[in-house]
């Protein structure tokens, strides 16, 4: 059963996949368009970190899509000018939607 609201999906995600090379013995890792879907972003908090005596803020997020199965942890969401590192994957009902938490990578 689909949300009783999809206007709350109003953002609009690319997924990016990892793709993997092997040139001459040297290991490459980039990440490629996978799809693009919507979304509702729903921001957690704000969380600060202290790293060589420099405070760090890391911004985490929420983006629930219509359920898909063929997103992993490896894969990364672009949204609006930010690249953001998937940390993990919930489903929410019965394959109705799926929740993507995410971390923004600076």
């Amino acid at each position: 059963m689909r949300s009783k609201n999809p206007g709350r999906k109003n953002r609009k995600i690319l997924v990016k996949k990892p793709v993997v090379t092997n040139d001459r013995g040297e290991v490459s890792v980039t990440h490629e368009d996978f799809l693009t879907l919507w979304a509702e972003e729903r921001p957690m908090r704000m969380e600060e970190r202290y790293q060589a005596e420099a405070r760090h803020t890391m911004r985490v997020s929420n983006f629930r899509v219509w359920f898909r199965s063929d997103i992993t942890q490896e894969m990364f969401i672009l949204y609006g000018d930010r690249l953001w590192r998937v940390t993990g994957l919930a489903e929410v009902g019965y394959r109705e939607e799926l929740d993507i938490t995410a971390e923004a990578v600076d």
